[in-house]
Order: C-alpha cells, then structure tokens, then sequence
C-alpha cells in the first residue's frame, strides 16, 4: 500500500486484471473493483472471508490471471533464479 501520510491513502489505477471482484467502501461510496485493485488491508478483509476451498480457487485464479499475463506479452523468468542479486 502506498501512503503519502496517516489518512490519505492512494489507491491503485483500476486494471481488471483478475476475474474476481470484491465490493469495498472507498470514500464513503461502495464500489467493486477486482481484487488486484485492492489495497493490501482492503485484500486481507476480503481473503478472511473465504474458507479453505475458496482460499484454493483464489490461489488457482491468480495463478490463472499471471499465467494470462505472461502468455499475453511473452513473459518468461526461466533461468532468473539462477542469478545473484
């Protein structure tokens, strides 16, 4: 999350990259966002609400969303892990 001090938050441009949508207050206005549009606290409300099984699909979604990521722009890490930072 990213804070320029105590009460004002910025939230992250809105990309839809994953096909699961939440319902948060922003503002005092509710608004549904998918979940990679949340911020971090507004993503740990969300993930306390699923039980084991849901907490499995979602792991399989976000797998699914940086799969589709990769394959759209040609993304590939292989061989990284063998570099030092």
């Amino acid at each position: 999350m990213v804070e320029t001090n105590q009460s004002e938050v910025i939230y992250p441009t809105p990309r839809s990259l994953d096909s699961v949508y939440v319902r948060v207050e922003r503002n005092g206005k509710g608004r549904t966002l998918s979940f990679t549009d949340l911020i971090e606290p507004e993503q740990q409300k969300y993930l306390a609400t699923l039980d084991r099984d849901g907490l499995e699909r979602m792991c399989m979604l976000m797998a699914s969303a940086v799969r589709g990521i990769g394959d759209l722009f040609g993304l590939s890490f292989v061989g990284m892990e063998e570099i030092e930072c």
